[in-house]
């Protein structure tokens, strides 16, 4: 472990040191969770919501840090602010396999994702 794990094992009180590891943990949020999902996932139904709280409630069950793989952020579109979520690499694969395809492409990008996994 680092001397700053160990620090904010215990000493997570400091403001400075909270910045700059939540600064460390956004760098692994590689993924606009609506740009990976609009592209590979064109269902007229999506919900981009219900898709996410389903990943983040899978990450609660088996006690996955949800801080570490979810972040809520807000961007500007064409129709004002928009609500948006950046996912690191596990967060997308949690959305893609547990997201309720409607139609046959997406079951089809869950059954290849599956197949990748072995599963």
């Amino acid at each position: 472990m680092t001397a700053i794990t160990y620090y904010y094992q215990y000493e997570s009180n400091n403001p400075a040191i909270n910045r700059f590891i939540e600064r460390v943990n956004a760098l692994r949020y590689r993924y606009y969770a609506s740009e990976l999902l609009d592209r590979l996932v064109r269902e007229p139904d999506f919900d981009l919501e219900e898709a996410v709280r389903k990943a983040i409630v899978i990450c609660k069950l088996t006690g996955i840090p949800v801080q570490n793989h979810f972040r809520a952020v807000y961007r500007s579109e064409y129709r004002g602010i928009a609500r948006d979520w950046k996912l690191s690499e596990l967060a997308c694969g949690i959305v893609v396999a547990s997201f309720k395809a409607t139609t046959s492409e997406g079951q089809d990008i869950q059954d290849a994702f599956m197949d990748y996994l072995g599963l």
